[in-house]
C-alpha cells in the first residue's frame, strides 16, 4: 500500500504545531454549544400571555425524561442538528485530548500509507484528501475530493467528512455519496446507525471512503438490491463513469489549470500528473463509452 504525501514534511510541521497548541491549552472535556441553537428552538410558546411551565395537556413532552451522559448528547447532536458537514465547522478547535489522538492517527497514516489516497492537511484537526478511483470500477481514475475535519471532541465523536465536487450539489456518484456532500457511513454517525469508537482512527474512515468505490456501486443501498434488475443496475453504473469522468476528472483538471480548484497546490499536483500519466486510458474511456 502506498499514499504520496507532499515533498515538504507536512507531518513533523503538523506535529510540532499540535505541540504547540498542547503548552497553550488546557485540557477539556466535551462540549454542547452546537446543541444549543436546537434547544433554544424546542421552548414552547403559547398564544396566552401567561407561560405554561410544561407542555399543553395531550401533548408529548419533547424531552424524555432520562439522564444521558455528555458525550451520548453529543452523538444525539450530531444526528439531529444534522452537523455532518466541516465546511460549517472551519474554526472549531479541536481539545488537547483531541491534539494527543490527532498526533497518533497522523503517524499512522505517514507509517502506514493506503494506495490510492493522498492527503494534505491545512490545519491541525482539518485535512484534504484525494481518492483516486479503483482500478476496474465505474469511478476507476476519478479524483474524489473530501474535506475532513476533526471535532472539538475527537476521538469521542467521529470526523466530518465532505465530498467537495459534486457539480454544485447536482451530482451522486454512489448512493452513500448524496448531492450534497454528505458521505453515508456507519462509522461516521451519518447512516441510521452509529459504529463510531474511540478506538477507530482517521485511516480507518478513508479506508471506509474508499470501500464505496465498489464495481457495482448500486449494491451499496440494500434497498435497491431486489428494485434494480441487471439491466437497471448496467445503465446505473455507465452513468456513474460518465459523472466521473465529467465532473471527477474533467471538470478537477479544469479547476486545476484555471486556478479556481479547491483542492490545495500539493493535492492539484497530484492530480494533473496522474492525469497526465494515464492521458490515453482516459482518452480511450472516453473514446469507447462516450462517442
Amino acid at each position: 500500500m502506498k499514499l504520496d504525501i507532499p515533498a515538504t514534511d507536512w507531518c513533523d510541521d503538523v506535529i510540532t504545531a499540535i505541540g504547540d497548541e498542547l503548552l497553550d491549552d488546557e485540557m477539556e472535556g466535551p462540549l454542547n454549544e452546537d446543541f444549543a441553537p436546537w434547544m433554544d428552538t424546542a421552548s414552547h410558546s403559547s398564544d396566552n400571555d401567561d407561560e405554561l411551565d410544561g407542555p399543553p395537556v395531550g401533548e408529548t413532552p419533547r424531552w424524555p425524561q432520562t439522564t444521558v451522559s455528555s458525550t451520548e448528547t453529543d452523538i444525539l447532536s450530531m444526528l439531529l442538528l444534522d452537523d455532518w458537514d466541516p465546511v460549517r465547522f472551519e474554526h472549531e478547535e479541536p481539545s488537547s485530548q483531541g491534539l494527543l489522538r490527532l498526533e497518533d492517527d497522523l503517524r499512522d497514516l505517514f507509517t502506514n500509507p493506503i494506495t490510492g489516497v493522498y492527503i494534505e492537511p491545512v490545519a491541525v484537526s482539518r485535512f484534504h484528501v484525494v481518492v483516486v478511483g479503483p482500478s476496474g470500477t465505474p469511478c476507476e481514475g476519478g479524483f474524489f475530493h473530501f474535506l475532513m475535519q476533526c471535532p472539538k471532541d475527537y476521538p469521542m465523536r467521529p470526523p466530518r467528512v465532505r465530498l467537495m465536487n459534486t457539480d454544485d450539489g447536482s451530482v451522486s456518484f454512489n448512493p452513500n455519496l448524496y448531492k450534497s456532500g454528505k458521505v453515508c457511513l456507519d462509522i461516521l454517525g451519518t447512516s441510521d446507525t452509529l459504529a463510531w469508537s474511540p478506538a477507530h482512527s482517521i485511516s480507518n474512515v478513508v479506508v471506509s471512503i474508499e470501500s464505496l468505490l465498489t464495481k457495482k456501486p448500486h449494491f451499496n443501498e440494500a434497498n435497491w438490491i431486489s428494485e434494480l434488475r441487471p439491466e437497471d443496475c448496467g445503465s446505473y453504473s455507465r452513468i456513474v463513469q460518465h459523472e466521473t469522468i465529467r465532473v471527477a476528472v474533467c471538470d478537477a483538471i479544469d479547476a486545476c489549470l484555471n486556478g479556481c480548484s479547491l483542492c490545495p497546490g500539493y493535492l492539484q499536483g497530484v492530480m494533473l500528473e496522474h492525469f497526465m500519466a494515464h492521458y490515453e486510458k482516459y482518452e480511450k474511456v472516453v473514446e469507447s463509452n462516450f462517442i
